[in-house]
């Protein structure tokens, strides 16, 4: 019968352990939370640098996007090399994640959005710091405010750059009839002889004609649009750029070989192809 009372003690130390935990944890203990919060005050420099963007006034630029994820990477830093409290500094590993998602957001042809990197900074913000009265804060125009103006295309650029399009198509046509009668490599590349070199010579006299005949299909490209432009036309000029550079190798051989076998210049021809109607997509 005195078993069970023997075994009281043990079970009490049980129970008293795991409220602990529970404690520490933050289950029953709203000032263990705050404790795990890391007060900003000594990081208020490495704050104020990522925030300064995330909340500016105007417009967002090129960098930005950059600039964000450099501060908070020195933020993390700051924090490893402060914080002794192995909570926080778990939490601050967030920091490194939002920093590679900011990062992200600078790819492309249009301003990057700060706006969700923005929101995950808050949430971030308030479970690892805490509150301060000096916190930046948005406001529903922000996001506006922080948005260009988009330039829209001009209608003479626009109907430039489909011109070049229709020239550049029926290059391509053009193109693969004259490579066909020129025909692949049929002699031994370090000793081509006789033939060999009628061969290479009336490759490279077709090509100096092949690139004078891009050039003058490119004759009317407009400018390039600014980073900042609509995002459509931007990234239709950005595959007919594509499309010239991969005509321009069309007439190159590969290694040894002075001039191209069908399979070079058919996959030339047709990415080529490809960039182009993507263009027209588009457009």
């Amino acid at each position: 019968m005195d078993k069970p009372l023997q075994k009281l003690p043990a079970q009490i130390a049980t129970l008293a352990l795991l409220g602990t935990i529970a404690s520490c944890s933050g289950g029953g203990d709203r000032d263990s939370a705050d404790r795990d919060r890391i007060n900003p005050t000594s990081y208020r420099s490495e704050i104020e640098m990522v925030e300064k963007v995330l909340y500016k006034q105007s417009p967002v630029g090129y960098g930005d996007a950059e600039a964000v994820a450099d501060g908070l990477i020195r933020l993390h830093e700051s924090i490893g090399e402060r914080e002794m409290n192995p909570i926080a500094r778990s939490r601050a590993a967030g920091l490194l994640y939002l920093s590679s998602r900011a990062d992200i957001g600078e790819v492309g042809f249009v301003a990057p959005d700060l706006g969700p990197i923005r929101t995950e900074w808050e949430t971030l913000r308030a479970g690892l710091f805490q509150t301060a009265d000096w916190f930046a804060k948005g406001d529903v125009g922000l996001a506006s405010v922080q948005r260009a103006p988009v330039p829209i295309a001009d209608r003479q650029d626009l109907q430039a750059l489909e011109h070049v399009i229709d020239r550049l198509a029926r290059l391509i046509d053009e193109g693969r009839q004259a490579c066909e009668e020129l025909g692949e490599p049929e002699y031994d590349a370090e000793m081509p002889g006789p033939s060999g070199r009628r061969h290479i010579a009336s490759w490279n006299e077709w090509s100096s004609g092949w690139t004078e005949r891009v050039d003058d299909a490119t004759v009317q490209l407009p400018s390039q649009p600014p980073w900042t432009g609509e995002r459509e036309y931007s990234m239709a000029y950005q595959e007919v750029s594509s499309a010239i550079r991969e005509l321009r190798l069309v007439p190159n051989g590969t290694g040894i070989w002075a001039t191209p076998f069908r399979s070079q210049w058919e996959q030339r021809f047709a990415t080529a192809s490809h960039h182009l109607n993507e263009a027209r997509r588009l457009l």
